[in-house]
């Protein structure tokens, strides 16, 4: 039987005989975790547990480790993803436009791939943000501002299939740039929102 659990670095007793991981886990939500708060990482001997391995036999040399972290806890975490993410683009963004603007429909687009990837990505991360943290704050600007992001990057991408790359290169630096720049000052603004609503009252 399970003798501690490690929950968010503090290593507790439980109390009670639990034989797996998924009555371990039960017991967590019900006693300790609450209703505010979302179990979002199991680690087991070191191992990441899934969905397959709930019903894992546990004994009392096994190292229950689990994370749990509230919607606003989560949200917090997302903006600075976000952030680093937004800051890495803004820095590299103009070289990205200049070495577009001289390549050849033929060569090696990997690292546009990889532009366009990391613009899909802050658009989802928003989305899972605004899932967070709604009926809290409006997301207003910042939902603009990213959609208008999403739509130089829909401009992007069909002047890309019609290879015209210098077209590519001045959506970039002309739309995307101060777009993401854009996006880069209202994160600031909303993380502030978000931290509000974290600190005590």
């Amino acid at each position: 039987m399970l003798k501690t659990v490690l929950l968010n670095g503090k290593k507790l007793p439980v109390p009670v005989p639990v034989k797996n991981v998924d009555e371990a886990l039960s017991w967590l939500e019900e006693y300790l975790v609450g209703p505010r708060k979302t179990i979002t990482r199991i680690e087991l001997d070191g191992v990441i547990v899934d969905d397959h391995h709930m019903s894992q036999t546990l004994s009392d040399s096994s190292r229950l480790v689990v994370q749990a972290d509230s919607a606003i806890e989560l949200a917090i975490q997302t903006i600075d993803a976000l952030r680093n993410l937004v800051g890495v683009m803004l820095r590299d963004i103009k070289h990205c436009a200049v070495q577009v603007y001289k390549m050849q429909a033929d060569e090696d687009q990997s690292f546009l791939n990889d532009f366009l990837s990391d613009l899909v990505l802050i658009l989802e991360l928003a989305e899972h943000l605004f899932g967070l943290v709604g009926g809290h704050i409006e997301p207003g600007d910042l939902l603009a501002a990213l959609e208008l992001v999403n739509n130089s990057r829909v401009q992007v991408e069909e002047a890309r299939k019609q290879l015209n790359l210098p077209v590519v290169a001045r959506l970039i630096l002309q739309f995307l740039e101060p777009q993401i720049q854009d996006v880069s000052n209202r994160l600031v603004a909303f993380q502030k929102q978000v931290l509000e609503l974290d600190s005590p009252r």
